[in-house]
């Protein structure tokens, strides 16, 4: 389980009960977690990573050892997070590296099997005493490196979410709680951009994951496409606590295409569009 309870590890079984979750780590430790708290739950199988999980992002703070914690985890580890998970194997042909792969496919299967099978029960139990709970899965295909939390994570949409949950503090964003996305340091000459999420509720700070390969670019465009949130693109990397603060003062025209003075301007985010358009003119000018 993660966060542990205590020490560097907590390991232990998790039953699902009438009100919630009850975790009883092998110290004999019990963490609760009650349906009625629960704002998303995720599977993630062990394809491609070293451990298959089921994640529960809370709607309160729960107290999990002496801090307060928003997210729960409940992960076996499939392979030894050691190995390369790319492959970096000594040959094709080696009997015992074939064995390998074979039981280390074979593991991976039981364990993905195995924790399909608990959600669903988890799912049914909770339906019987009438908690609506639906357990989300990831889509892999639709995955996309980052940097968040100073390290490179797999960033991976649900139904409901993008998150990264491999590593540790996990990343879990509310799609239906975002407004708008904005495209960081998209140039010509571009090789890494920034995803900035701005939220419907302008009082939450906008949400940046960074350094993302372009090659990632049509991926992520395709899939705000798919669930209907509105993007733009700019050069530049903005200071959003000052942008947020001049679009709180002009609320009330934000989305009209005119100021209070009945001054043209952009409605809604397109004036992000505008900037960068704005800088594509000033580069064509200098280039001639």
């Amino acid at each position: 389980m993660r966060p542990q309870l205590s020490g560097r590890k907590c390991v232990g079984a998790v039953e699902a009960h009438q009100n919630g979750l009850r975790f009883m780590s092998t110290k004999a430790e019990v963490l609760d977690v009650m349906y009625s708290n629960i704002k998303h739950a995720i599977f993630q199988p062990c394809d491609r990573t070293t451990m298959v999980l089921v994640h529960f992002h809370l709607k309160d703070h729960i107290l999990i050892g002496k801090k307060k914690q928003k997210d729960v985890q409940f992960f076996t580890e499939g392979i030894e997070s050691s190995l390369n998970l790319d492959g970096g194997r000594r040959s094709a042909y080696d009997p015992d590296e074939l064995d390998e792969e074979q039981r280390e496919r074979e593991m991976r299967k039981k364990l993905n099997l195995a924790f399909r099978e608990f959600c669903s029960k988890v799912e049914k139990v909770a339906a019987h005493y009438d908690f609506k709970l639906e357990i989300d899965v990831v889509f892999r295909k639709l995955g996309f490196n980052v940097t968040w939390s100073r390290e490179m994570v797999l960033m991976q949409p649900t139904t409901h979410c993008l998150v990264s949950l491999t590593e540790w503090p996990p990343f879990v964003l509310t799609l239906s709680e975002v407004e708008h996305v904005h495209f960081e340091r998209v140039t010509y000459a571009t090789k890494a951009f920034d995803l900035i999420f701005i939220f419907k509720n302008w009082d939450i700070p906008p949400r940046a994951v960074n350094a993302i390969d372009i090659k990632f670019m049509d991926i992520v465009q395709d899939w705000l496409n798919e669930v209907e949130i509105t993007f733009s693109k700019g050069p530049k990397a903005l200071n959003w606590a000052d942008v947020m603060k001049a679009l709180q003062a002009d609320k009330a025209t934000f989305y009209d295409d005119k100021d209070a003075d009945g001054i043209s301007k952009p409605a809604g985010w397109l004036f992000l569009s505008e900037d960068a358009s704005d800088e594509e003119g000033e580069e064509e000018e200098n280039e001639d």
